[in-house]
């Protein structure tokens, strides 16, 4: 047992150290991609001045990808500076519908439905609102990354029994995710995609432990994959 404990411990001393890695890196490539991002959205600006029909609309669209990254970008940024010591009051059912506002487009032009079934009034908990907006945006970025057409996101929020927690579940109708991948998806630097990074889920695992809850995934091949996420309810 201590040396499983030993394992455990030396095993996440190394993830850390190869997360701080990764914010240094975000950090850097942050800040490279303002300035070019900018010049494209001023550009897309002013293709909209005298436009008309699928001109205007691919220029309104750049626009709005423009923004949507921007957000992105900060949010990016806030993964290389600590989690500030003071938490404060979040109501998890507005993040999640503003993460899923940010990927509305997107999946009508997929055709992806979305179930949404959240529990209202829902309890506040304690957190960082930036870093855990980010975390959302990739499980659903994920999410709708591992299915086709015609899929289904769900998404539910719920009370915990012991009335100490709340409960988040985002489930996707992909193909799954196989035994030998369920014990690596959380290691930096681990991924099934041909353009992934693998830092996705180990951070969204650290800010959510930091901020005193956890998060599990569910899955089986042909099944589809469900993140269920646990937030202690403020005091």
């Amino acid at each position: 047992l201590f040396r499983s404990i030993m394992r455990e411990q030396q095993q996440r001393l190394v993830e850390t150290e190869k997360l701080a890695a990764v914010g240094e890196m975000a950090s850097a490539v942050a800040h490279g991609i303002r300035n070019p991002l900018a010049s494209i959205r001023s550009s897309a600006e002013l293709a909209l001045d005298g436009e008309t029909g699928p001109s205007r609309d691919s220029a309104q669209d750049i626009i709005e990808a423009a923004d949507r990254l921007e957000k992105l970008v900060r949010n990016l940024l806030s993964y290389s500076h600590p989690l500030s010591g003071s938490l404060r009051n979040i109501g998890i059912n507005a993040l999640l519908r503003e993460s899923l506002g940010n990927f509305a487009r997107d999946m009508e032009r997929r055709n992806i439905a979305l179930s949404l079934d959240l529990q209202e009034p829902l309890p506040f908990t304690e957190g960082d609102a930036a870093l855990l907006a980010q975390v959302i945006n990739s499980l659903i970025a994920n999410a709708l990354e591992a299915m086709s057409e015609n899929g289904r996101v769900t998404v539910t929020s719920r009370v915990a029994k012991d009335r100490k927690h709340v409960l988040v579940t985002i489930t996707d109708t992909g193909p799954g995710i196989g035994p030998a991948e369920m014990g690596k998806i959380f290691k930096p630097f681990f991924t099934t995609k041909a353009k992934g990074l693998g830092i996705g889920l180990p951070l969204a695992r650290r800010v959510i432990e930091r901020c005193g809850g956890a998060i599990a995934i569910e899955s089986s091949p042909g099944q589809g994959a469900s993140v269920h996420l646990r937030f202690p309810v403020s005091t």
